[in-house]
Formats: C-alpha cells, sequence, structure tokens
C-alpha cells in the first residue's frame, strides 16, 4: 500500500491530508479553504496521474470548507467524469448537511 501524508499549516489554517494511492482515497482533517487547497489538489491530481478510477475524498474530520474548495471539487468531478471515472465524497450525514447546506449544494444535487 503507497501512502503519503502531508501536514500542511497556514497559519490560522491547518490541513491533514492521507492518501492512499493503492484504494485511490484522500482523507482529509482540519481546514479545507483557498490558503491550504493547493495541497490538496496536488495530491488529488497526482493519485488521478498514478492510479487512475474513482477517487474518494472523506470529508468527515474537516471542520470547514470554503467556496474555492468546493470549486476544486468540481472541477475535479469533471476531470473525473472525462476519464469514465468518479469522484466520491464522504461525510456523515450530519457533517454533511453542516458543510453542505451553507452553500445550498444540497439542494442543487437534488433538483
Amino acid at each position: 500500500m503507497q501512502t503519503l501524508h502531508f501536514p500542511i499549516r497556514m497559519l490560522p489554517d491547518t490541513l491533514d491530508l492521507r492518501s492512499d494511492f493503492d484504494a485511490r482515497r484522500v482523507t482529509v482533517s482540519g481546514v479545507l479553504v483557498l490558503s491550504t487547497l493547493s495541497a490538496f489538489v496536488q495530491t488529488l491530481s497526482l493519485l488521478i496521474d498514478l492510479n487512475p478510477g474513482t477517487v474518494t475524498v472523506d470529508l468527515t474530520d474537516v471542520e470547514r470548507v470554503d467556496g474555492a474548495a468546493f470549486g476544486c471539487l468540481a472541477v475535479l468531478h469533471r476531470r473525473l467524469l472525462g476519464q469514465g471515472s468518479r469522484l466520491v465524497v464522504v461525510a456523515s450525514r450530519a457533517h454533511r448537511d453542516q458543510l453542505f447546506d451553507p452553500t445550498n449544494l444540497l439542494r442543487l444535487a437534488s433538483a
């Protein structure tokens, strides 16, 4: 199993990425915002390039997500669809509602 761990400290925001390239899974904790987004994008791009297929992003331990992060997820989703794959975002239902509801993405996704 090939894994990478990237702790990112961009005061005051902290992001921790744990990547399992064999399982095509990235586990994210901390704050996923513009100041920490670069490492997230680089990790997912590397994962997609090295091991194409459905990618799982686990946001269960994410404290906050901003619009830039949602935009990034949308771009990655479209990239994977173009390759015949998909992006799977994992979070508990309550946590999902807390992260996504302020952006109205749940309403858009269900329309």
